[in-house]
């Protein structure tokens, strides 16, 4: 179905003075407000010619009118781009040059943005004639369908604002109709400790259970910090066992910058029988959390977690991404500095590691004396 643009059809007109085709036009830079164009005819000398003609221009003006040409934009340059069309081409250019993750949350959230378009026959409108009102109309759908949390609707505005902003970009539109949310007032992560009994209890099962791949990437999170996602990303080439390093790139890193990490003598000798006969290219958590030429996805981890934490009974607030709080609240504990922890941990900010500084503060309390009641 073709979008319907607000217009008067053109007309042929004729007074004592002057002939000319005459129609109004929506002007989508002045609030949509129709506006009268003219096109003066008196230059053809001959009368019989120039209406001949004018009526041949009235219906070749109504054709495009009909088919959603606006002068307004062909003058401004703004391209006539289907929206269901524009996000295809956006998704494919983003595809490029984003990780695997964040292609696969780019293609989820315009996926759930195309159901609505479709639901309410947007799907053939021009970008540019989506409004503010559609913006917030998609706000309520998505946040009404999928039941969100407030951090998870900030993350599906952030990125429509994200698609906007290329659309602007390439001259599909002038105005980023998504600027009209607002952002939901998102709560302080709360952020788990994994209990020394209950890590000790992981790791016997999974040793106990021959999952050693999975217990190693466990100890990548706790024993260096790092984040899942990195840990799926890293290759057998980002090792150096001889000098005891590992290389982080900064394709990679969450923060897209490259950081060396010393490896604790324990990963050492698990690295070393781990990634035996590995090629240099294979990731170093593949299938089965062995090396290979496949890339894992979170999700994977994310499940083969949760089934171990169902078996032994643990806490849902047990998550993966726990095990690197856990580490950073202990260092915290022990007195390591939050500026080394913060560098360790891949903080874009002092102010992130500060947020797991009252744990620590508050034992400290503890040990002072304190005067009777």
């Amino acid at each position: 179905m073709l979008p319907f643009i607000n217009f008067k059809p053109a007309e042929l007109k004729e007074t004592n003075t002057e002939t000319y085709v005459s129609y109004y036009v929506e002007n989508p830079f002045q609030d949509d407000k129709l506006v009268r164009q003219r096109i003066r005819l008196n230059h053809i000398k001959n009368r019989a010619e120039r209406l001949r003609y004018g009526r041949k221009l009235a219906y070749e003006i109504n054709l495009k009118l009909y088919k959603g040409w606006n002068p307004f934009l062909e003058k401004s340059k703004v391209g006539m781009k289907r929206i269901s069309d524009a996000i295809d081409e956006f998704l494919k250019e983003s595809d490029r040059h984003l990780r695997l993750d964040s292609s696969r949350t780019y293609h989820s959230y315009c996926k759930q943005f195309k159901e609505f378009l479709k639901e309410n026959d947007l799907c053939d409108s021009y970008v540019f004639n989506l409004k503010k009102s559609d913006a917030r109309d998609f706000a309520a759908y998505i946040e009404e369908k999928k039941n969100l949390t407030s951090r998870t609707f900030n993350n599906y505005m952030r990125m429509m604002r994200t698609l906007w902003l290329w659309l602007i970009d390439h001259e599909y539109t002038r105005e980023n109709i998504f600027e009209c949310i607002r952002k939901r007032r998102v709560d302080t992560k709360n952020r788990i400790v994994i209990l020394p009994a209950d890590r000790k209890k992981i790791m016997d099962y999974l040793e106990s259970t021959g999952q050693h791949g999975f217990c190693l990437m466990c100890q990548f999170t706790f024993l260096m910090l790092i984040r899942p996602k990195e840990c799926l990303q890293l290759r057998v080439c980002d090792i150096d066992l001889d000098g005891r390093f590992l290389s982080i790139p900064a394709s990679v890193a969450k923060n897209h910058k490259e950081r060396t990490l010393a490896l604790p003598d324990k990963l050492v000798e698990l690295l070393q029988e781990h990634c035996k006969g590995a090629l240099p290219t294979d990731f170093i958590f593949s299938e089965g959390y062995e090396c290979g030429n496949v890339q894992k996805n979170t999700r994977d981890s994310g499940r083969t977690w949760g089934n171990m934490r169902k078996v032994l009974d643990l806490p849902k607030e047990y998550q993966f991404y726990s095990l690197k709080d856990t580490a950073i609240s202990e260092m915290l504990e022990a007195g390591v500095p939050a500026k080394l922890v913060q560098e360790l941990a891949d903080h874009a900010d002092l102010s992130m590691t500060q947020k797991y500084v009252h744990r620590s503060d508050a034992r400290k309390i503890l040990a002072y004396d304190r005067p009777d009641f």
